[in-house]
């Protein structure tokens, strides 16, 4: 999709499935800052979309998040998708990593 990834999944979402979105990544979900990068990074449970969009976190591309949030995609659940178990986790429900609400 050539550098359109991101909004091309949650164009999928949308139209397809319409109620959530899931975001595997190497990190346990969403930082003020890279984790990799700053040991002080704070992790945030929660967010709304316009406020990671002005936070400017670099979780996805923004005009992924302004898209759920005009197609009103209720969350996006971002977690550590580095094994089964924490796909399975979410996909039942289980409070791991953060979301990312309207």
């Amino acid at each position: 999709t050539f550098g359109y990834g991101y909004e091309f999944c949650e164009l999928y979402d949308i139209n397809i499935l319409g109620t959530f979105s899931f975001k595997g990544t190497t990190a346990e979900g969403v930082y003020d800052s890279d984790p990799r990068k700053n040991p002080n990074a704070k992790f945030i449970r929660e967010a709304t979309y316009q406020q990671v969009i002005d936070m400017n976190l670099k979780i996805m591309d923004p005009t992924a998040f302004m898209l759920c949030r005009e197609q009103k995609v209720p969350e996006i659940r971002i977690f550590k998708m580095d094994c089964l178990e924490n796909i399975l986790k979410v996909a039942d429900g289980e409070a791991i990593g953060s979301v990312v609400r309207a």
